[in-house]
């Protein structure tokens, strides 16, 4: 009898006090869960894209960070300047202005600044030295001219293999004079300047170019006055058609011809790319470091360090190139769907 009452009183108290379904504390308590398991759960990034989502290279860094960051319950909150389609200071001065409203209304707890743009017209002119952590990826060969490293501010400097380049398209043209042509755009022209000043690389023509039309002519122009041709990017031209880019440049091409941007290798005979997934694995790895407690200043700048080389059949069957083996060996080739990768 008294275990009968006992048994009854404490099924009573456990009414009072709420007792439920276990699948439903189960439930109700995921979030808290996570957080236990995960303490990264619920964090907040701000990714800022300097360019706009279709851009390849781009395109690949940010889905490779927001895979790391997203498995680590981290918010990602993806935003885009628009640089290669926006050239002028003022257009890029109110993107940046925009891009700072996001950050005061949504108050992310870290930023990845990609590329130049995002560094130039967003963090050096508001957020150097200040509370907010910036993790940045894709700045062109110098972070010099924004005040970096800082405290609280880190990142991936990118560098090309254009030394490199060079030397493997000097192995197949009749002499050593170089011609560039490229987009005109912020990046380009960063680019060019460093080729000149701090590589101390000579061209013989150059051309930065703002329409397609514009492009192919000087296309056709530069090779009568250089033995190989640097194609840095279509980016910023306007009116670019890739198919018909294709048909022109297997019509038109003379000389070896080469160029860094993934996208790119559909157009030059050798492609130089740097690997788009190491700098989005930078970024996000870097970010969680910094979300548990490590300190930007801590963190050293670094240099990408990956390396593809792709080859384009077509144009070398053309130009009559055959390529040894041992390049043959580390290289990939240009498929009919690369642009599509």
């Amino acid at each position: 009898m008294y275990r009968n009452f006992t048994y009854f009183l404490c099924c009573g108290f456990a009414v009072l006090w709420g007792c439920t379904d276990p699948v439903t504390d189960r439930q109700n308590d995921s979030h808290e869960n996570a957080a236990l398991i995960n303490p990264l759960a619920g964090k907040k990034v701000l990714y800022v894209d300097s360019y706009h989502p279709e851009y390849m290279h781009s395109k690949i860094v940010m889905h490779t960070t927001r895979k790391i960051l997203t498995d680590q319950g981290i918010i990602l909150k993806v935003i885009y300047l628009d640089a290669k389609r926006k050239k002028s200071d003022e257009q890029l001065t109110r993107a940046g202005l925009a891009a700072k409203q996001v950050i005061d209304e949504w108050k992310p707890d870290l930023v990845i600044a990609a590329d130049d743009a995002a560094s130039k017209y967003l963090i050096a002119p508001y957020y150097r030295n200040s509370s907010l952590p910036v993790v940045f990826v894709g700045i062109n060969w110098d972070a010099e001219p924004y005040g970096y490293p800082l405290p609280n501010v880190t990142g991936q400097i990118e560098i090309e293999f254009v030394e490199g380049l060079i030397s493997e398209l000097l192995k197949y043209a009749k002499g050593d004079r170089i011609g560039i042509i490229m987009g005109n755009t912020l990046t380009q022209k960063k680019i060019f300047s460093h080729y000149t000043q701090k590589l101390h690389i000579s061209f013989a023509q150059q051309a930065a170019v703002d329409t397609y039309e514009e492009w192919k002519q000087h296309y056709i122009q530069i090779q009568k006055h250089v033995d190989l041709l640097i194609v840095w990017n279509n980016a910023g031209i306007e009116g670019w058609d890739d198919n018909d880019a294709k048909s022109f440049i297997e019509n038109n091409t003379v000389i070896p011809t080469g160029s860094f941007p993934i996208h790119m290798a559909p157009f030059v005979l050798m492609n130089y790319s740097n690997v788009s997934t190491e700098f989005g694995e930078y970024a996000a790895k870097t970010a969680i470091r910094i979300l548990n407690g490590t300190l930007p200043s801590d963190i050293p700048l670094t240099k990408n360090a990956q390396l593809k080389v792709y080859l384009n059949m077509r144009l070398a069957k053309k130009l009559n190139i055959i390529f040894p083996m041992d390049l043959i060996r580390r290289s990939n080739f240009v498929q009919e769907r690369h642009l599509e990768e």
